[in-house]
């Protein structure tokens, strides 16, 4: 018993199944979208967004396959700007599920 526990503990999982986790978000992640995309922190937000991208494929099943980092930014971007006050990390996340395969 005690085996199939750390088998199904270590196992990846699907992040379309998984419930969400609270996380601990730190640097620029954790600001609003108009205090990333404010061009005063734009480069910080553009490394903090490719670790984000980085970290996903790294530890995910599905990863995004597409646009370099220019084009990631641009597509947070374009959600920041519908909505200023949502979280950068929430933006990374939106698009990153709309860019993986």
């Amino acid at each position: 018993m005690i085996t199939l526990l750390l088998a199904l503990a270590s196992a990846p999982v699907d992040p379309d199944s998984a419930p969400p986790k609270m996380a601990n978000i730190y640097g620029i992640g954790s600001s609003s979208c108009a205090k990333a995309f404010d061009p005063a922190y734009r480069n910080e937000a553009f490394a903090w967004v490719m670790g984000y991208f980085s970290a996903h494929n790294e530890y995910s099943l599905r990863q995004v396959a597409g646009p370099d980092g220019e084009g990631i930014m641009g597509e947070i971007e374009i959600v920041c700007r519908a909505r200023p006050s949502e979280k950068l990390v929430q933006a990374a996340e939106q698009v990153f599920r709309k860019l993986r395969h």
